[in-house]
């Protein structure tokens, strides 16, 4: 049996049929993860990257936003600070933690997007600012 922070992207196959596994999940998904709406710090998401973009923190959820077939997103300090871009079908619970604070993850579907002038993004709570660049 296996214990502490899961997630269903972490299991594979291994090809005997007489083995079972499952994850129990609390509600809201993501074990292990405090989310703030649809945003959450110290998560990531298996593979599904379709891009990335050099930005600040607080501008990544709009950065998606924009990306043709991004989903959802994770920010990481990599690079001065990178917006991995992830597309496909997803949802909280396929977050994983990482313990990392400085990375920021979230997913579009869901969320209630804010028209600006240039298009719809999602908005980015001002606290990051400050914990991003401690």
């Amino acid at each position: 049996m296996k214990g502490g922070a899961v997630s269903k992207s972490e299991a594979f196959d291994t090809g005997d049929q007489s083995m079972v596994c499952g994850v129990l999940s609390s509600s809201g998904g993501g074990g292990g993860i405090a989310w703030n709406g649809d945003w959450a710090f110290a998560c990531d998401f298996h593979g599904g990257d379709v891009g990335n973009k050099q930005v600040r923190g607080q501008d990544c959820g709009s950065s998606c936003s924009a990306f043709q077939g991004c989903t959802h997103f994770t920010w990481t300090n990599y690079n001065g600070g990178t917006c991995w871009f992830k597309g496909g079908a997803t949802s909280k619970s396929y977050a994983f933690y990482t313990g990392d604070m400085s990375m920021v993850c979230g997913v579009l579907s869901g969320s209630t997007p804010v028209t600006s002038e240039r298009g719809v993004y999602v908005p980015w709570p001002k606290r990051v600012i400050y914990l991003i660049h401690l």
